[in-house]
């Protein structure tokens, strides 16, 4: 329906601030919406510096992704005892309700930079993004290219 079509594009990085958007984020989804959560501190380069690339990848995946940023303290009653600031960036990934991925401490897996190229071909590579939305450049894909006209 065209409600249901709308309600499912996002197109943007939603910054939320509180427990209650981030359940919200999570269970108010269909079970085809994939919703990525960068548990992040404001305080952090790293965590500005993911935000910023997950901001410019949310506008080339606008339907059935959900990309949102979600500062640490908001979800500290949710998460282990053992969860410190040092596995920051972290993205949690959900499906359904339910944790389909995780990863922390990502800018020892891509570099404290983060360019969106990188965190969106990570992904792709993950299984996170999927479908006819992506949009990593061939030479990531691993499409091959022969101009030599000689």
């Amino acid at each position: 329906t065209g409600g249901e079509r709308e309600r499912n594009t996002f197109g943007s990085l939603i910054r939320i601030t509180s427990s209650d958007a981030y359940l919200g984020c999570i269970e108010t989804e269909p079970d085809h919406i994939t919703v990525l959560i960068h548990l992040s501190s404001p305080s952090l380069p790293s965590c500005r510096s993911f935000d910023s690339a997950l901001s410019e990848i949310s506008r080339r995946y606008p339907t059935n992704t959900k990309f949102v940023s979600c500062p640490l303290g908001c979800v500290a009653d949710y998460l282990s005892g053992k969860f410190k600031a040092s596995a920051l960036p972290c993205l949690l990934v959900y499906r359904g309700g339910e944790v389909v991925a995780s990863f922390v401490k990502l800018g020892e897996e891509l570099g404290e930079g983060f360019l969106s190229e990188d965190v969106e071909g990570f992904l792709v590579d993950h299984g996170v993004l999927v479908g006819a939305q992506a949009s990593v450049p061939g030479i990531l894909r691993g499409a091959t290219r022969d101009d030599d006209s000689d």
